[in-house]
């Protein structure tokens, strides 16, 4: 799948149809800033009365396209090889970028095209040269979204 080029058709063909869809706002209402997406959700379950899905592919409902995805499943590995469930402190080696706490406990990767937050869980908090940053814990989950068409799953 590649984000700002992978339709629902290519989402439904690689990985069948999905066992969770809604649309919605990061908001939780239509603004101009984020726009609405049509979720495709794989491996879920319920929790706490709602459904929660281990891979997430968020359609922007705008360019009809893959603009942001989440997942909390070890089958997933970003270029360096970074992984949910592996060591915090090996990420965060492996993508040269700390791990800090604020809105949320992660370390952040963007490139020119993507914001990529590597969210990380446990660990103990120690302040450095004026930020937070995190030592231990395990990654717990890992957002991209595209830079311009993302639909805002890392908004905090």
């Amino acid at each position: 799948m590649r984000l700002n080029v992978s339709t629902a058709a290519d989402i439904e063909q690689q990985w069948g149809p999905a066992a969770y869809s809604t649309t919605g706002n990061v908001m939780g209402i239509s603004n101009s800033y984020y726009p609405n997406y049509r979720l495709f959700g794989y491996e879920c379950h319920q929790q706490h009365g709602y459904t929660v899905c281990a891979i997430n592919f968020y359609m922007s409902r705008r360019t009809h396209r893959l603009e942001s995805f989440t997942t909390t499943s070890p089958r997933f590995r970003l270029f360096g090889g970074v992984h949910v469930g592996m060591a915090a402190n090996v990420a965060s080696s492996r993508e040269h970028k700390p791990d800090i706490a604020g809105c949320g406990q992660f370390i952040s990767v963007s490139t020119p095209q993507l914001f990529v937050a590597i969210w990380t869980r446990g660990g103990r908090a120690h302040l450095r040269d004026g930020t937070e940053n995190v030592s231990g814990g395990r990654v717990a989950s890992i957002g991209i979204d595209y830079k311009r068409y993302g639909v805002g799953v890392l908004f905090c």
